[in-house]
């Protein structure tokens, strides 16, 4: 489309407190992002689009999310969790205009149905590079 862009690291906090509705988190957790990165633009013209993703089980009437793990250990539990399951992979997105502060937010469900995962297949990947960025302490 031809825009000019820079990445910017929003460096809020990505807690979510007693909210369950995935849709809910990815957009606030979006909203939050770009919301804080558009006030470093004060008083020049720029569109932020700040981005989120959660991952979410069905666990009864509710929903188990997954934000991004901890540690390796906790990354070995996430990934053993959604194992041989169904789950939400959540999106959300938020435009803030940096001039006046309006925005436009959303989300986008898509059912992922993941095949058992083997525990090797497991510590093969929270060893390797992607596995260790997914694990980094939160900026």
């Amino acid at each position: 489309a031809g825009f000019e862009f820079e990445v910017c690291v929003s460096g809020v906090d990505e807690s979510y407190g007693e909210r369950e509705n995935p849709e809910d988190i990815a957009e606030e957790l979006a909203r939050r992002k770009a919301q804080a990165v558009g006030e470093t633009w004060e008083g020049e013209e720029a569109l932020i689009l700040g981005a989120d993703t959660v991952v979410a089980l069905e666990e009864g009437a509710g929903w188990g999310i997954l934000g991004k793990p901890g540690d390796a250990a906790e990354a070995q539990r996430m990934l053993q969790a959604i194992s041989g399951t169904r789950h939400a992979v959540v999106t959300g997105v938020c435009v803030v205009r940096s001039s006046d502060g309006a925005l436009f937010q959303g989300s986008e469900r898509t059912w992922v149905r993941m095949r058992e995962i083997l525990p090797e297949e497991i510590d093969a990947y929270v060893a390797s590079e992607i596995g260790r960025a997914s694990c980094r302490e939160r900026v």
